[in-house]
């Protein structure tokens, strides 16, 4: 079962209030279609930016983020790289 979206860009999100009693939801922000620039300075440039909203932590996995990136058209065999923070 799919509990995350995708927030489109005009629409405001309230997380405090939407996770106040869920400490195992959170969102995400996605930054994808850019590229990187070379070292020294490297730099993300070019890039689209979306939020995901309403994810759980106890379910949320690598193929929701694969149906994700599907959904957001930015899937490219081989050219996938995932970055934490």
């Amino acid at each position: 079962m799919v509990n995350w979206r995708i927030r489109q860009e005009w629409e405001e999100y309230d997380l405090q209030s939407s996770y106040a009693d869920n400490p195992s939801m959170f969102s995400i922000r996605l930054n994808y279609g850019g590229v990187c620039t070379k070292f020294p300075g490297r730099k993300y440039i070019k890039g689209k930016m979306k939020y995901v909203d309403g994810i759980d932590s106890d379910l949320f996995s690598v193929h929701d983020m694969d149906e994700i990136m599907e959904l957001l058209d930015c899937v490219e065999p081989g050219h996938t790289f995932m970055n934490t923070r």
